[in-house]
């Protein structure tokens, strides 16, 4: 953030004309300032609600802002306000356009953004309440897009709607970039049409990073026809355009919601792109009233080879119908589902997770108390069972605390499903097996642990592989970390060879440490012992682990309490997930016995941290979730 103040106060000196907008000066509008503007000028918006709206013209670059840019003072996001309530022209009534072929070096930063109801556009579909973008690039950076509303009543003949904060179609090869903004309670209300998203739609190439997408709704309240709606918080769909890619980064979704029949994805939508959608935390968002499909959390459909889902966090999400955390369908490119983080999300079927006719490799995911009312309270698959090899993989998954009707963990339908390296532990169903239900045609399994009575927790006729044991897994925590007590150390296996394909477990685990370590691969999402790149493990390594972190996920606070050996010298450091220390708690002399120390991660973004404690031959290292 800082880097990006200075990056542009610097660019706005070396530039040829910095225009003053305030409502006492010869340009008293922002809009007469960009009109005024040449090429390489920043018009420097003053705090005031400006109630009109704004045309970059084909101006790049141009940079239009808030006194933000100079000192990074965020009252002037919430002070300088363009707000579209007064609009006039029904057919025009967006509040920001990019529409002149502008491109990313278009800056837009320091603004809210209200009051849009969006623009007539193609098909006839009406879009973009706040800002709308068509057939240009722009970069939307640090601004606060929020109470936009699209109505189709509003516009008769209308046939879809989309993007109620921020739309996004662009038929060139420019990429749009948004960045730090706060998207928040936009919202789309339909009767008969379509819909895209409450919150930003988008149908082009994207860079979306770093923003808080926050309780936009999708409401669709039929009379007559049954049409699709999508996302809540923001909806991809490259259409016939599936080399668009969107880099969907380090987002929050929080709260979105979606209301209607035959929908999906409360907080996201990805469909048809390249996706790569990483480090994104979805919580609370819901689908209510659904007959169709789902995704609480994140809903995925016909993705191309090159995405990937990896390193999210799916929490406290819920589906009326399927996938409370997660939904993906209709995908038959081997997509990978990695390094995902499922906790307390609930669905009427599959609670953490559901796959509908999709070809699937799902590993090194913790599924942690999701629930489902009939079937699957972690991972529900379906399919039509119309191939003679596996068409879903599950490896290197760690389970505990789930529960459904049947199938405490994981129910499959017509999918043959190999799993590998995996856990199982205290899954529950209220009818019958207690962890794995099945339906046609086969399940395999290999060395994986499944909790204490392996023939009565799997139900279908599974086929019982090599290497599997049934023991308490001894987890350390909720994040379902081991212990140097876990009888799944060392004794997976690095691949299996079934159906004439051989199939590889992950050269890494979910929080992207090497396997294995040190020589054997573990069961379940962790590999115990690895070190994180950038963590340089002391000479002399003691890995029992005397440390608890306890709570474990947290959003503030958490306690690190260990337990000494003898009396020394000890450090105690925290690291982020690229291995950059964030805080040296502890550095002293202590006594032996029980020590305990409080962390404050206030400030800091959700997501894996690291503690290593050295205290002369003893050495831990472990991990811990922050999420907000």
């Amino acid at each position: 953030m800082i880097f990006l103040f200075c990056f542009l106060f610097a660019a706005l000196l070396a530039q040829a004309q910095i225009i003053h907008v305030h409502p006492d000066s010869l340009y008293n509008t922002i809009q007469s300032g960009i009109n005024a503007a040449n090429p390489g000028d920043t018009v420097l918006v003053s705090d005031e609600v400006y109630y009109e709206q704004i045309n970059f013209l084909g101006m790049k670059p141009l940079t239009v802002g808030s006194h933000f840019i100079i000192d990074g003072d965020t009252s002037h996001i919430a002070n300088t306000i363009i707000d579209g309530s007064q609009i006039t022209d029904p057919d025009s009534a967006s509040v920001v356009y990019f529409v002149t072929g502008e491109d990313t070096t278009s800056i837009l930063c320091g603004f809210t953004i209200q009051g849009g109801k969006g623009t007539i556009d193609y098909f006839p579909s009406v879009v973009g309440g706040g800002i709308y973008i068509r057939d240009a690039g722009a970069s939307i950076l640090n601004n606060r897009i929020t109470g936009n509303h699209l109505i189709d009543p509003d516009f008769p003949g209308c046939l879809g709607l989309d993007g109620g904060g921020i739309f996004i179609d662009n038929s060139t090869d420019s990429w749009c970039i948004l960045e730090n903004n706060e998207i928040s309670d936009n919202s789309i209300t339909a009767f008969n049409t379509e819909c895209g998203s409450g919150g930003i739609g988008v149908i082009s190439n994207a860079r979306i990073r770093n923003n808080l997408i926050k309780g936009n709704s999708c409401i669709q309240n039929l009379t007559d026809t049954v049409a699709y709606l999508y996302a809540g918080g923001l909806c991809f769909d490259s259409y016939t355009s599936a080399g668009n890619e969107l880099l969907l980064l380090d987002n929050i979704f929080e709260s979105n919601s979606l209301i209607g029949l035959s929908g999906w994805g409360a907080g996201a939508v990805l469909k048809r792109g390249i996706v790569t959608c990483t480090g994104n935390e979805f919580s609370g968002n819901k689908i209510m009233d659904q007959t169709d499909f789902g995704g609480g959390g994140l809903g995925c459909e016909q993705l191309p080879s090159g995405s990937r889902i990896s390193n999210n966090i799916f929490r406290d999400n819920e589906s009326s119908k399927y996938g409370g955390g997660m939904f993906i369908g209709w995908t038959q490119n081997w997509i990978e589902v990695e390094n995902n983080y499922f906790f307390n999300n609930s669905a009427r079927t599959g609670g953490g997770f559901t796959s509908w006719y999709s070809t699937l490799i799902l590993q090194n995911n913790v599924f942690y108390s999701n629930q489902a009312d009939v079937s699957a309270g972690a991972v529900y698959l379906t399919g039509d069972d119309i191939y003679d090899f596996h068409t879903a993989f599950l490896v290197n998954n760690s389970f505990s605390h789930n529960k459904a009707s049947n199938g405490g963990a994981i129910f499959v339908n017509l999918v043959s499903t190999l799993i590998l390296n995996s856990v199982f532990w205290q899954d529950s169903a209220a009818t019958e097996s207690q962890e794995i239900g099945v339906n046609f045609p086969w399940v395999e399994l290999a060395y994986c642990n499944i909790d204490t009575n392996l023939i009565s927790h799997i139900t279908g006729n599974p086929i019982i592989g090599e290497g599997m044991i049934s023991q308490d897994p001894n987890f350390a925590d909720t994040l379902l970390n081991l212990t140097m007590l876990s009888p799944g150390i060392d004794i997976g296996i690095d691949q299996l060879t079934c159906h004439n394909h051989t199939w590889l477990a992950p050269l890494y685990d979910i929080d992207n440490m090497l396997r294995p370590w040190p020589e054997e691969f573990d069961m379940g999402a962790h590999e115990y012992g690895s070190i994180p790149i950038g963590i340089k493990e002391p000479s002399v390594v003691s890995h029992q682990s005397s440390v608890i972190s306890y709570p474990n996920p947290f959003s503030e606070c958490t306690t690190l309490e260990y337990n000494l050996e003898e009396p020394g010298m000890v450090t105690l450091t925290i690291f982020n997930n690229l291995g950059l220390e964030c805080e040296v708690l502890v550095n002293e002399q202590q006594e032996q016995g029980e020590h305990q120390v409080q962390w404050n991660a206030e400030g800091l973004p959700s997501g894996i941290y690291f503690y290593r404690l050295m205290a002369g031959s003893q050495s831990s290292i472990g991990k811990m979730l922050v999420v907000r």
